[in-house]
């Protein structure tokens, strides 16, 4: 055991000197950093209702405990008596379903400096819904992944169209809440875009199952401007 001649500055008490303590013992150094916070702290979760992304400044992530505590600990970082301090939360303490369903959440998040441990606050977040871009340009037909093309006889149109337009109906009572359609009727027939590939194959897999129709498919690529990316796209021509 190493004999202590050092004496903190404040309280007098023995301790090790410790230079990035400032020299005072830990609980001098803990009560000389105490924040003045008003405590609950309240941050603001901005998530989208429909794919559930979550917002982290121009991104929109996908939702996850380890997305949720990254963004949260950002925000908090750039409250101005935080800076300069490590915050920590648990990811245990994070229930990804509930943060973004309750009106608000509790956390518990702990504040160190130097590795000395200054403080634990309660922390109320607050989901807030915001449809991401993405999920808007899906609504608005704007952004699709497969584009199913599907002509009929002129002598067929009217019951045929008909009878893919229930299909669509039918299958899209199983979509998701981010997963959309657009429908365009054209001279012989109908155009369908979709809005994901995952969707586009289901509703081929369901009009190829009920329609008579001889099929080919191949891939296309665009750029979408609004989202700055490529987008890979899927499309079928059903002749019938």
């Amino acid at each position: 055991m190493i004999a202590l001649s050092y004496r903190c500055p404040s309280c007098g008490k023995y301790t090790e000197y410790r230079e990035d303590l400032e020299g005072l013992c830990e609980d001098c150094f803990r009560k000389k950093h105490r924040i003045q916070l008003r405590s609950p702290l309240r941050l603001t979760l901005t998530f989208c209702p429909l794919c559930g992304r979550i917002n982290h400044g121009k991104n929109w992530l996908k939702p996850a405990v380890s997305t949720v505590r990254t963004v949260m600990l950002s925000g908090l970082k750039k409250k101005k008596n935080l800076r300069g301090y490590n915050i920590a939360i648990s990811s245990s303490d994070i229930n990804l379903s509930e943060l973004l369903t309750a009106e608000e959440t509790i956390l518990s998040i702990s504040i160190s400096k130097k590795g000395i441990k200054i403080q634990e606050i309660d922390l109320i977040v607050v989901p807030q819904k915001h449809i991401c871009p993405l999920c808007m340009r899906k609504r608005m037909g704007l952004y699709f992944e497969y584009v199913i093309h599907v002509r009929f006889s002129k002598g067929r149109l009217r019951d045929n169209i008909a009878r893919v337009q229930k299909i669509i109906n039918n299958v899209m009572q199983r979509a998701f809440a981010n997963e959309f359609v657009d429908v365009k009727k054209v001279p012989n027939g109908l155009d369908i875009r979709v809005s994901d590939k995952r969707l586009g194959r289901i509703l081929v897999r369901h009009l190829s199952m009920r329609l008579p129709a001889e099929f080919r498919e191949y891939v296309d690529k665009r750029f979408d401007r609004a989202l700055n990316k490529q987008i890979i796209v899927h499309k079928v021509m059903m002749e019938a």
